[in-house]
């Protein structure tokens, strides 16, 4: 009876995530900004769909205009002329290109997978929060994030981070479901693991962590020589699907560059003189060697940004560590910031009154989220997998200090952070319900006590 109860509010969660993701992607026109990872995605997406290869140019813009060369401004474009690419990782313009084959190269079209990866990424926090604690927990998790506003909001942009964070939770979800089988199985399951975990690296470089968690949970439950057993299967896997991408861009940019060439790019970023813990745009980077193709560029990028970024973090230890600190907050703070770029289209998402409200809901969600979340962290502090999920938070953290950091490289935290908040709720609740009891019990036996004088002086 409990799981049929179960699985009719877990439907009707799931409902309200499509429902509430479907309406923000069709009101909300929102447009790749110029020269920004999802103009990118968009244009290699198109190029892929229409039959023209991994590739895309870069035009100015306006094109027809009186505008001198300073006042244009780059944009990466599709059609015919384009250069082989690899700036970012192929696999989410690889997955537009499968939805613009089919439907047309239209900005909804791919919007709509965001909404997908949504939707399936609820359904596997309920799944991941049922594996490690319960269905109580996994629910409410799930709930967290069928409502959470910041999640609905990066749905209507052509980012990866709410399709890599379905990938992220996908893993976790085989990792965690096949983390007690045993023999042959085990390692039939860690090569389906290191599989999904090279698909989703293929989204996003962070996926790369992911063999380290599955080296730590199993470690922590079934020891540290069958865990190593397991991952080295698990990395075996994850290289069958990344390499044939490997020897591509070594055939194309004769650079070692394993699966895009941000490397590099990300760490200049990172560690330069103009660093400030965020993005901003390397042009020290764009101007090296004017001229050349952008496909050598962008094996410029990989090579030279490694070399600069190690040289300038060596020699500034000082502003190593301000950069860092200024990471750490980068990375989890603000967190509305998805609003600005649902924005960038040709009418604005909202009234400006409006917006400001989102805004505040987003923010006061999410900081109320972190705060049922530590919570949760301190009252599963002995459990196993509440000490996995603060490892993961901590690696997670320490990973873009290496790079720099975005307010919205915390998404695909977010499930773990719901599911922690899901143990933290009830931890309040009882916190509270003990707090308001004990007046009453106090209460309580005062009146007994005076009840019990009355009939001693009655007696006497």
């Amino acid at each position: 009876m409990e799981k049929i109860r179960s699985n009719r509010l877990l439907l009707l969660v799931l409902a309200a995530a499509l429902v509430l993701r479907l309406f923000w992607v069709l009101h909300a026109q929102s447009e790749p900004p110029p020269v920004v990872d999802p103009q990118w995605y968009y244009a290699v997406a198109s190029n892929l769909a229409e039959g023209r290869g991994f590739t895309m140019r870069i035009d100015s813009e306006p094109r027809d205009t009186g505008a001198s060369e300073e006042e244009r401004q780059s944009v990466f474009a599709a059609g015919p002329g384009g250069s082989p690419t690899t700036l970012w990782p192929p696999g989410w313009p690889a997955s537009l290109a499968a939805v613009f084959f089919v439907f047309g190269t239209g900005l909804t079209a791919g919007k709509l997978l965001n909404v997908v990866a949504g939707v399936l990424t609820v359904y596997l926090v309920y799944r991941i929060g049922e594996l490690l604690f319960g269905r109580r927990v996994g629910l409410i998790g799930a709930a967290i994030i069928a409502f959470y506003p910041n999640h609905i909001f990066w749905s209507s942009t052509l980012y990866a981070d709410v399709y890599f964070t379905a990938w992220f939770c996908l893993a976790l979800f085989v990792l965690l479901r096949t983390k007690d089988w045993e023999g042959s199985r085990s390692l039939w399951a860690a090569a389906l693991l290191g599989v999904v975990i090279g698909a989703a690296s293929l989204v996003r470089g962070q996926g790369l962590l992911l063999p380290v968690y599955a080296l730590v949970l199993w470690g922590s439950f079934r020891g540290w020589t069958e865990a190593f057993k397991r991952t080295v299967v698990v990395v075996g896997a994850m290289l069958v699907v990344i390499l044939p991408w490997t020897v591509r861009n070594v055939l194309t940019f004769e650079e070692p560059i394993l699966i895009s060439a941000n490397d590099g790019f990300n760490l200049r970023i990172g560690h330069s003189p103009y660093a400030t813990g965020r993005f901003v745009t390397p042009k020290d980077l764009w101007a090296l060697e004017p001229g050349i193709d952008q496909t050598e560029r962008e094996a410029l990028f990989s090579r030279e940004g490694r070399e600069l970024a190690w040289e300038y973090a060596t020699s500034h230890p000082a502003e190593e560590v301000e950069l860092s600190l200024k990471k750490l907050y980068y990375l989890f703070i603000p967190d509305s910031d998805a609003l600005e770029w649902a924005n960038y289209a040709s009418e604005p998402v909202a009234p400006s009154a409006v917006r400001s409200a989102l805004i505040w809901l987003a923010d006061a969600y999410y900081w109320t989220l972190l705060l049922f979340a530590a919570v949760g962290l301190v009252a599963g502090r002995r459990m196993r997998a509440v000490r996995w999920m603060a490892f993961v938070f901590a690696s997670w953290a320490v990973f873009h200090v290496v790079f720099f950091a975005e307010p919205r490289f915390h998404i695909p935290l977010l499930p773990l952070a719901a599911l922690t908040a899901a143990i933290g709720i009830p931890a309040v609740a009882r916190l509270w319900s003990a707090e308001t009891a004990a007046p009453a019990r106090s209460r309580g036996r005062r009146e007994t006590a005076v009840a019990g004088g009355r009939r001693r002086r009655r007696r006497r």
